[in-house]
């Protein structure tokens, strides 16, 4: 009975498939956009999903503390195309709490726009090297592993897994 939280979740275009595979409840999307959670609550009910009961939560303090989910833990979390669009201190955030809502088997994934060096793409795209989320791992107790030959993404993002240190 494994929990998924989709940050980033956007309209469902990729947690609908999550939604179906997982049991009731255990589905929870996290948004920026109030539009888009509210068009994926209307997706989950004319894809018939209701029943999965999906959690789809707008993130209104647009941090990465993961507030809105205190005293939740989550097998599954994953940020898709998110780190592409977020500055450095952003994503400092985000590995400095991720810890909070993951138990030792939990497994986080995220995909990155690589680059030599960190740098803006266009208006609203940033990349960044392996190495800048190797030293943010080692600082909050985390391990990295990269999977993108795994893992095919339309627009060539790297795709990396993340998980707890184990303290044996």
């Amino acid at each position: 009975m494994h929990r998924m939280l989709d940050v980033g979740c956007g309209t469902l275009r990729g947690g609908r498939h999550a939604i179906k595979y997982l049991n009731e409840g255990n589905y929870y999307g996290i948004d920026i956009s109030p539009k888009a959670i509210a068009y994926a609550k209307q997706f989950v009910q004319q894809e018939g999903l209701s029943e999965k009961n999906p959690h789809l939560v707008v993130s209104e303090k647009m941090n990465l503390k993961f507030r809105e989910f205190s005293g939740e833990i989550f097998d599954y979390i994953l940020a898709r195309s998110v780190f592409t669009h977020l500055k450095p201190e952003h994503i400092r955030e985000y590995f400095e709490y991720i810890g909070d809502i993951m138990h030792e088997n939990s497994v986080f994934y995220f995909t990155y726009t690589e680059g030599e060096a960190y740098g803006q793409i266009g208006r609203k795209g940033f990349c960044y090297p392996f190495s800048f989320f190797e030293s943010l791992a080692e600082e909050f107790g985390l391990k990295l592993k990269g999977c993108s030959k795994e893992y095919n993404h339309p627009r060539g993002q790297l795709m990396v897994e993340v998980k707890k240190n184990q303290v044996n």
